[in-house]
């Protein structure tokens, strides 16, 4: 593309943030040293002429207006352009301008926009030129793919289903769901602007797998598959198909039940044996064949028994916690945090700081959940740690 070209193409981005600013498309140029310096170093006349000719023609479609500098001769300076037609122009440059782009967009989002109020939020960051996830209006398409395979996976009844076969049942190819993970990540956040998150967090929360994954837990209780005998749970633990567990019994002097994020520090724990105690691996990001088990679980659970968490302190892990928190808070229940303060952990490991964006959504989630202690440490210590690198504890133990 030639600079004359280019500066179109300047003048009409002008034009759209001018839209976006007041609904009105405006620009206008000054040729200055400053507001244009590839104009003024151009060296040969021929390049200079090239570039009025480019001008001259938008002139001729009725797209600018074009103020000439009289003092440097006929047609020789040009001193100031003015978008006459903001639709003209955009026709010149085989563009679609971004009011009638957003237009059409609002029109294939409008069925959903009540079911997903974010996407109100998406259109106006587009109105504006901002790419949330670094999906523009040209993504149209993924954002439609992704309200498609949420609204399939919500049909699923709190049931787990491979990634790639959901795909091929959605009628895309198998690795489509893939190619979406930033819509996904959008459809199912509250806040544009927040961290995006890993893939198999995404997939997670969704009920998209792999592959199926068991439930492992350990401790005092007894389990039914598919309305056979009870089981006991045995030591160490085991593992168990969510889908196939139909009831539970928890012992009547359980005193506790540990989630725990991190697969290494449940096995490690589930060798100390402790009575009384449940302990259950989150797999990461609860999905709803997990949340489903798990609200069973508290169902059956002695109403003097303690919930707690234990996860990594950053925002991934103040994340799964809240899923978790919200399955038990659809009971009346509580979970408090297990290790999850990093004001009362210590410091003497290689630590990473948590930034800014970070420190912000893991207080949002602490006010939310009333983890006021938690929301207060991160402020005081604003450090990430893995469950790993911890010594192993049980809550109620000093730590």
């Amino acid at each position: 593309m030639n600079l004359g070209g280019k500066f179109l193409h300047r003048l009409m981005e002008r034009a759209e943030n001018s839209w976006a600013r007041s609904d009105v498309a405006t620009a206008s140029i000054l040729f200055s040293e400053k507001g244009n310096p590839e104009y003024f170093n151009i060296r040969k006349a021929t390049d200079k002429q090239d570039y009025h000719g480019v001008l001259l023609h938008a002139k001729s479609q009725g797209a600018i207006l074009i103020e000439w500098d009289i003092t440097a001769g006929y047609q020789n300076q040009v001193k100031r352009v003015v978008l006459a037609d903001g639709v003209k122009l955009a026709s010149l440059l085989n563009l679609t301008p971004r009011w009638e782009a957003l237009s059409m967009v609002r029109q294939s989002f409008s069925p959903y926009i009540t079911q997903f109020p974010i996407l109100e939020i998406i259109l106006d960051a587009w109105k504006g030129g901002r790419k949330p996830r670094s999906l523009g209006i040209s993504d149209e398409s993924k954002i439609l793919d992704a309200i498609k395979t949420i609204n399939q996976c919500q049909q699923l009844d709190q049931q787990d289903i491979p990634i790639r076969r959901m795909s091929a049942r959605l009628g895309f190819d198998t690795k489509r769901l893939e190619a979406i993970i930033p819509a996904l990540d959008l459809l199912t956040s509250t806040d544009i602007n927040a961290l995006p998150r890993e893939k198999d967090e995404i997939f997670a929360e969704l009920g998209l797998v792999k592959h199926p994954s068991p439930v492992m837990i350990t401790g005092c209780l007894s389990v039914q598959l598919n309305n056979a005998d009870d089981i006991p749970i045995p030591f160490p633990y085991l593992g168990l198909p969510p889908s196939s567990v139909t009831g539970i019994k928890v012992d009547s002097d359980c005193k506790m039940i540990l989630s725990i994020e991190n697969l290494t520090t449940f096995h490690e724990l589930t060798q100390l044996n402790h009575p009384g105690i449940i302990l259950i691996y989150s797999n990461g990001m609860p999905s709803p064949s997990w949340r489903k088990f798990y609200e069973l679980l508290i169902r059956n659970s002695p109403p003097q028994s303690e919930l707690y968490h234990w996860g990594d302190v950053d925002a991934g892990g103040y994340r799964i916690a809240r899923n978790i928190f919200e399955v038990a808070k659809s009971l009346d229940r509580k979970i408090k945090l297990h290790c999850m303060n990093p004001n009362k952990l210590p410091l003497n490991y290689h630590l990473r700081e948590l930034d800014s964006k970070e420190i912000t959504e893991i207080q949002k989630i602490a006010v939310s959940c009333e983890w006021h202690e938690e929301q207060s440490g991160i402020s005081k210590s604003p450090y990430a740690f893995e469950q790993e690198i911890l010594d192993l504890s049980i809550p109620l133990q000093n730590y």
